[in-house]
């Protein structure tokens, strides 16, 4: 017997959760961490008269617009690649075709926007600044539940086929007429 990830993601504790979304965040935050040094230098340069947020904003998009959100998408994309080919725990149904096909369409996009900045094709900033973060977004999303069914202990599927019987058993007793 196998367990689909929606039911596996119903059976796991908090605990669970909690470990992966720190994991991610933490991983996420280092990450991030150069890119929002190098925004923070270009904001308090002399030239720059403006040190409200909106400015920090701006100097984090002037930062962006070569596409480094989609380098960031990238690795993460790289781990949950590998997490979808590896082997998952005995009894669980991993989402692997739904991981699989993100990976292979972001790959195709990011490849395709780096083509079109090496072929130095003029790109709108603010599509490019949108698409990453959007890919990014998504990318971080599928990167949390890849690692939380990756890394959470394999389901007592007898004990799930125990609770699956004795509802089954109790609703055909309620089922039987006096």
């Amino acid at each position: 017997m196998t367990i689909g990830t929606l039911q596996m993601l119903r059976v796991l504790d908090w605990k669970a959760y909690r470990h992966a979304g720190a994991e991610v965040v933490t991983i996420a935050v280092i990450s991030i961490l150069p890119l929002l040094f190098g925004a923070s230098v270009r904001w308090i340069q002399i030239e720059n008269t403006d040190l409200s947020l909106a400015s920090y904003g701006n100097s984090i998009n002037g930062v962006l617009i070569h596409g480094e959100l989609f380098l960031y998408s990238l690795a993460f994309i790289a781990v949950i690649a590998w997490i979808t080919l590896k082997e998952w725990p005995i009894g669980l149904r991993p989402p692997r075709i739904g991981l699989g096909i993100f990976c292979i369409i972001s790959i195709c996009i990011i490849t395709a926007f780096y083509s079109l900045d090496t072929a130095k094709v003029a790109l709108h900033e603010d599509v490019v600044l949108i698409v990453s973060t959007v890919i990014l977004g998504v990318t971080l999303i599928l990167y949390y539940f890849a690692v939380l069914l990756n890394k959470s202990d394999p389901p007592d599927l007898s004990e799930i086929m125990t609770e699956g019987s004795d509802s089954l058993s109790s609703q055909l007793r309620s089922g039987v007429g006096p």
